[in-house]
Formats: C-alpha cells, structure tokens, sequence
C-alpha cells in the first residue's frame, strides 16, 4: 500500500444532530488508529466505529450522532512501536517492507500536522525553553525584551492589558507616571514597594516617552512605553475620556452591591473634571444593572461634557436619592434607568437642587431615561432646577403613598443628602421641558387586583381573589367591563374576605358587572407636583393617576404667589378616580401670567379644573384652554366663583360647562365643541365703540350686573357690564 495523500485529518465537519457518519480521505493502517476530536476534545474509541477503505480513506460512525452545531475532525492517530523484525537469511517480502514504509511516512505526517500547529519561532533564530512547571504553573507565558520566554501571573499580565485598551485606566497610569517618575531604574526600585510602579525617562529626552515598570523582588518588569507625561497632558485636552463601573471592579448582574465602585468611577470623572473643567467624560454602563447601596454622590460637578449613557441601577439605598445631583450642572443622561427596589425603598431616582442660595444647578438634559419601582418620595425631585429638558423619558412609581415627580421652587419637599447641603425657602426655578414624556403612577402587587365580580347594591361587594384591601382602604376601578361610569367613584373598604371586599359605592344603576376590571389602591397624593416656576412646558406628554388629580399646582411661597408662562400642551391624561385634571392649591392672591391647557382625552369626572380653597380666587391671564373628547362630559372648573380668567381663548363642550357668568371675572371669547358657537365676552374701557349692528339690554333692571348682546356683522355676542362708578 502506497501513501499517496499528505493530510493527516478530515474536516471540520459542521454536525446537525441527525448526521452519525463522516468520512476521511486520510491513508491509516488500521481502524484503531484512528481518532476524533469533537469541539477539539479527542473522543473515546467505544463511541464510534472505524471503516478502513481499500485504497485509502474510510469512515467513522458514531453510535449517537453529535450535538447539533459540533465540530467534528477524525484524524490519523498512528502507533509509534516498530513491530517488524526481519532474521538473518530470511526473505525479503515487499509487503512487509513496504508496511514499514508506509507507516513511517505516516508517523511524519501526523508529526507535521502537528508540529505546524505548535508555537515556533523564525528559522535562524534560537529557540527558546519553558520555565520549569512550579515557575510556569498558573501564569501565562511571556516574552522578555531579549525574547527569552517568561512566566507572568495572570494579574501581572492582564492589568496593564486593561490599562492599555481603556482610557480612564491609561488616564490612571499617565497620573502614576507623573507622580512616580524616577530619573533612574535604581531610583525607582528604591523609591517603590514590591509590585507597585513607577516610570523612567527614555534617555534622550524627556519629551520622547517614558517606561512603564513594576518591581518584582529585586526586579524592574518593563510593563508598557508611554508618550511621557509632558504629551499626554497636552494631548488630553483634545481626548473624550469613557468611565465604566467594571473598569472599578462593579459586576454587573443586578445581585452584588457594586455601590463602591459606582462611586469610585463618580469620583473619578469628578476628578478628571476638576483638573479641566472642559475635559469631555462620558460614563458608559455597558448596558448591565448594577445594584447599589448608597447613594451616588454626582454632586456639585461643574461639568458642562459630562455625558452618562446606558447605565442601568437597582436603587436599593433604603430612604435616599440613587442620583444625587445636587449642585451639579452641564450634563447628560442618555438612556439611564433606575429600578427602585421594593424592600430597600430609595427615597427617589434623580434628586437636583442648588444646595446653597447662591449655587446653580442647571442646563441638564434627560433622553430616554427611565424611573420604575418604588420611591418613597417620587422618582423624580428637582427643587431650583433650571434650564433642563426631558425628552422622551419614562417616570414611574408604584408606591401609592409617594408622588411620581416634585417640580418646585420652594421647599414644600424635604430633600436630603448624604455628601452635599441642602438649601430652604424660595429659589428662581425657570426653563423647565417636558417632551413627549410619560408618567405613571404604577399600581402593582397589593396595590392592584383582578375583579372578577361586582354587585349591584347600594354597597358594592367587590369579588377579587386573593386581594390585599384591608378594611379603611380606600380603592378606585378600571376598565370595568359593562359598567362604565365605576372610574368615576373612590370606595372606602368596610368588610373584606380573602376573595372580596365590600365599598361605600352604591352600584344599583351603575350597569351589570361584564366580567372583567381591575381595582386600585387609591394614591395618596397627586402624582406631579409644581409649584413657583416660571417658563414650565410639558409636550405631547401622557400621565396616569388613580384617586387623584394628575397635577397639583401649588403656591407655597406666601412671598411668591404667582407662576409664569405654565403651559400642558396636548396632554393625554388617564386614570380613574380623578375629581380634576390640574388642581391649583391657591392662595389668597395667586395667579398664573400665560396659562395653556390643550387635552384630547381628560379622564376627571368632576372638573377639568379644580382650586378647593373657597376663600380664594385662582386669576389666569391669557389662558388657553382646549378639551376635546373627555370621557365624561363635566364643567370646566369645580367652582367658577373661585377662578378669575383675563383675555381667554377656551375651546369646551358648551357654554354652559364653562359657566362664565359665575366666575369672579371672565373676559375673553368661548368655542362650543357642541353645537359651534362662538362667545365673546369682554370689558370695554373709555372712549367710543362703534359696532355694526343692535345692542339689547338682556339682564333684570333690579341686578346690579348688566349684560348685552351685541351682534358684529350678523354673529351675535354676548358682554358682561358693571358699573366702574
């Protein structure tokens, strides 16, 4: 048998799960010298059969077909005995001889296989020996200056590998090199405990580059060259430095408390930019979740170029803010998340404010950034924040007893800090947006149950197994299948079992219970808070409450009753169980300088506006108010003769729902969605009116108020008139 074939294997063959035999073109002398790796493993001889074919080649079939996407090599495994033995005088037989042959010229095959599979090194070069096996046990193998193989622990090795491929750890050794730079390798030595570093100056120039060593024993260890620290300084300036959590030893899995390292990397890039307040650092979580217990201190940051992107928190700091940004200002936060966790409840997601009367906390920007879980104050609380925008951000919390967002000027809010002061009282708050944002509050677990019944009494007994009311609670419900008017009412529980509760609402002409609905813990407070801002926008946003109005407008600043340029433009609001849309907690001379509301789906059953404070009257100067397809149709405030309203354009249901005769003042004109009609109502100072058309006196000459009609080229319009004696 000739060999005339140079391969010593066959393959890879890719294997689907079904396939059992593959084949080789390789010559082998017999069935037992043939092998198989699978995945690079050589396989045991009593998994498969060898077929030797008569010319060369064969086939292997496995007694189970390997897994599917394996990778499967039979190759020439031959025996390396020579079991030929020719005797004095005996004959010379071709076959045998040619065996021999055949089988040497084997053996160096397979030999060459696998020697070009080894590590060599150049031909003229000398080659090179191993440490010994205690040297070399656990380490990987290295090369000295001189090419001389060496054995180097996997720390030794992979630290400056990380130094080399991330710009926070390069930016780390250039600061070492600058602080242990030694004019001589002895220098060093002595100067440098053992595994610690230090640099040397290239001689020839300290401009040149500079050497990076460790001590080792007695030993210098060349770890890396370096442009020396004269140059990188100068060329930092133009370099944007990435931070990430795992560059300061943070896991990542959303289990390990990686609270010390998130806070090392914000001191870090609190350092970098205090050394140049222009330094450009971004943050990048590299899309994992890293769970802390503390709060991160990115306070009183200058930054201007700070950027942190796709950096994910489980928030378990029980009673404090995850992002404390306190007096920071200048960045952004792209596609940032905080997760707040249920058992070790943060007091709030993002926390921002001056920190002291004079400081500025200011020009921020939020894109795609999220809240979800559990805060104990909201997910969101600025108080003095100026000129920031939101923009396509998602703001949750499920805690009913805590607010989704706090947007203030004043201190209505306690703020706390571990790292930086708080300031009190009123501050300017100006230049605040929203766009296309969403919040919720987001009822789960005990405060959220399936209702599979509800019956029609003048007390409701709702059946939800395994709910979590108890008696006092206070409930409101959703999508109540043939019952629609059920998210107009708020039920107080009175009994309860493990499968239904029973509530103050009477039920007996509500409609018959569909077979599906959820109830609600009801909140305890308005989701979003505002108060004492000017230039405040929310755009295309979306807010869901449940028990309360979507938005509380407070004046809490007896100093400071007023807010300006407020304006909610086409704001989808959602949610049951919500007497208003906006309520204004007024005082006794407040009012709002540039007022819009502009709504397509208001859910309140009570009024689009609210101010519950009899004793005072809400003034809006030039409001304008749109409500298009409201679930419910309700008057546009609670109490007309508590809102004041000064050249208005209103866009409402009907005449009637406004009610303007009933306000304190109202001046300004009213679109009926009903039926069309347009209504003018206004104060006409000194000087002449000349109008095209019939006045009519239309009030009983006993009141003390007139009004007239008043019809301008055919369009009838109606004025309110008071004496100004």
């Amino acid at each position: 048998m000739a060999v005339s074939t140079d391969n010593a294997f066959s393959g890879p063959y890719l294997a689907n799960g079904v396939t059992t035999v593959f084949p080789f073109t390789f010559v082998a002398p017999s069935a037992s010298e043939v092998g198989v790796q699978v995945n690079g493993v050589t396989v045991s001889p009593v998994l498969f059969d060898v077929v030797i074919a008569g010319a060369g080649g064969g086939s292997v079939t496995f007694q189970s077909a390997p897994s599917d996407g394996a990778f499967v090599i039979p190759f020439l495994n031959p025996s390396f005995t020579q079991d030929l033995e020719f005797e004095n005088g005996s004959a010379w037989l071709a076959e045998p001889v040619n065996e021999g042959y055949d089988r040497s010229a084997l053996r160096d095959q397979a030999l060459k296989r696998d020697v070009e599979r080894g590590l060599t090194v150049p031909m003229g070069e000398s080659g090179f020996v191993l440490p010994d096996l205690d040297s070399r046990t656990g380490k990987a193998l290295f090369f000295t200056n001189d090419g001389a193989a060496s054995a180097v622990s996997i720390d030794d090795f992979a630290a400056p590998a990380r130094a080399a491929s991330a710009n926070a750890a390069l930016s780390a050794e250039i600061a070492t090199q600058a602080g242990r730079l030694f004019p001589t390798i002895a220098a060093g030595l002595d100067a440098t405990e053992d595994g610690g570093y230090f640099s040397v100056p290239q001689a020839g120039g300290a401009n040149d580059y500079s050497i990076l060593y460790r001590r080792q024993g007695a030993a210098s260890i060349e770890i890396n060259r370096y442009p020396s620290a004269v140059w990188v300084a100068q060329q930092l300036e133009f370099v944007k430095i990435t931070l990430s959590p795992m560059q300061f030893g943070a896991v990542g899995d959303g289990v390990a408390d990686d609270a010390i390292p998130l806070n090392d990397m914000a001191a870090a890039a609190r350092a970098l930019l205090t050394a140049n307040g222009f330094a450009s650092v971004e943050i990048a979580g590299g899309n994992k979740l890293y769970r802390t217990t503390q709060s991160l201190n990115f306070t009183g940051l200058q930054a201007w170029n700070l950027k942190v992107v796709n950096l994910y928190i489980l928030g378990a700091c029980t009673g404090k803010a995850v992002f404390d940004l306190i007096g920071t200002r200048g960045y952004t936060f792209d596609s940032v998340g905080v997760w707040g966790d249920k058992t070790n409840r943060p007091a709030v997601a993002f926390q921002a404010q001056r920190g002291t009367p004079g400081g500025f906390c200011d020009n921020a920007s939020f894109k795609e950034c999220f809240t979800d879980g559990w805060f104990s104050r909201a997910a969101v609380h600025d108080y003095g924040q100026e000129t920031t925008q939101w923009d396509h951000c998602t703001i949750y919390n499920r805690d009913h007893t805590a607010r989704v967002a706090i947007h203030e000027g004043y201190d209505a809010h306690a703020m706390t800090s571990d790292y930086a002061t708080t300031m009190t009282g009123g501050t300017s708050f100006i230049n605040k947006q929203f766009l296309n944002c969403d919040w919720r509050y987001l009822p789960a677990d005990e405060n959220i149950a399936s209702i599979t019944g509800i019956s029609n009494a003048a007390n409701a007994v709702i059946t939800a197994p395994g709910h979590a009311f108890q008696i006092g609670d206070q409930a409101v419900f959703q999508y109540i299948a043939g019952m629609p008017t059920m998210p107009t009412v708020i039920g107080t529980v009175s009994a309860r079992t493990s499968t239904t509760f029973t509530v103050n609402v009477d039920t007996t002409a509500r409609g018959t219970f569909g077979g599906s609905g959820v109830a609600i813990r009801r909140a305890t407070q308005s989701p979003i808070y505002i108060a004492r801002t000017e230039g405040f926008a929310m755009r295309d946003c979306y807010i869901v409450a449940y028990g309360q109005p979507p938005i509380e407008v407070a004046f809490p600043d007896a100093g400071f009753q007023r807010i300006e340029t407020f304006v909610l433009e086409s704001i989808l609001f959602e949610g049951a169980g919500q007497s208003s849309s906006v309520k204004f907690m007024s005082g006794a001379s407040s009012k709002v300088l540039g007022f819009t509301l502009t709504t397509y789906n208001a859910h309140s059953f009570g009024s689009l506006l609210e101010n519950p404070n009899a004793a005072t009257v809400l003034s809006l100067y030039s409001p304008r108010i749109e409500s298009v397809d409201p679930l419910f149709e309700n008057p546009l405030a609670n109490d007309p003769s508590r809102f004041a309203a000064y050249g208005c354009q209103i866009t409402y249901n009907s005449l009637a729902d406004v009610a303007p005769y009933d306000w304190a003042q109202f001046t300004g004109s009213i679109v009926s969605i009903f039926n069309g009609t347009y209504t003018v109502f206004g104060t006409f100072g000194l000087g002449s009116v000349v109008m095209d058309g019939t006045v009519t006196a239309s009030a009983p000459a006993a009141t003390t108020v007139r009004y007239m009609t008043v019809t301008v080229a055919g369009v009838p319009y109606k004025i309110k008139m008071e004496s100004v004696a």
